[in-house]
């Protein structure tokens, strides 16, 4: 079986490290929702102006955006909590408020339960999926980009002993306080003692 995020080999339909990923989304979708606003410009014409001599005002430039702020997030958010809180016969909140209270009480309501999800919900890897994919998108619209840097493959040899493959990245701004360098795929981690070793690996 095969990660439906990564793609790795793993025992389940979502690997731990994918899941954790997942989870560590969910109390930043707040401030995603906020950050998404300044993707809400209005069209511009060829020249920088602005788009005039109509009543209605110009449509926002990012429609993928619009969907995202208006119920991208909190919809998809709200349906798996929906079907949890009915497995788990719990009461159902009916008064939301906003939007961005609205994904704030999901987040937190998915986050709580973290563990029995993990355990109890069929479909826990369609929500590890969907919100990563959230996470995607945003980051995509926002160009926030990973400031990782690729150094080589992984060595790592598994149990039939062939290669993981799969690319090392490191970020040059944390050495100055991690010693490791993890391969997110086959999970494996290269401390500081282990460097010389993988780096004769990586140049042959």
């Amino acid at each position: 079986m095969t990660c439906i995020n990564c793609r790795k080999k793993t025992e389940r339909e979502v690997c731990p490290n994918c899941w954790t990923y997942a989870f560590e989304q969910l109390p930043k979708f707040q401030r995603y929702y906020r950050a998404l606003e300044s993707a809400l410009v209005p069209s511009r014409a060829v020249g920088g102006e602005r788009v005039s001599g109509s009543k209605n005002p110009p449509l926002p430039v990012h429609l993928e955006t619009l969907h995202l702020r208006t119920e991208g997030i909190s919809k998809v958010l709200e349906k798996h909590e929906a079907t949890i809180r009915k497995i788990r016969q719990e009461t159902v909140i009916t008064f939301r408020g906003e939007v961005e209270n609205r994904i704030y009480i999901s987040s937190e309501y998915l986050a709580n339960r973290q563990d029995w999800i993990w355990d109890n919900y069929e479909d826990y890897a369609q929500l590890a999926q969907d919100i990563i994919s959230i996470s995607q998108q945003v980051h995509r619209i926002l160009g926030w980009k990973s400031e990782e840097v690729v150094i080589g493959t992984c060595p790592n040899l598994d149990t039939e002993g062939k290669e993981c493959g799969s690319p090392l990245k490191v970020n040059p701004k944390n050495f100055d306080h991690t010693t490791r360098i993890h391969c997110k795929v086959c999970d494996t981690f290269w401390d500081n003692s282990k460097w010389k070793f993988l780096g004769r690996l990586l140049n042959d």
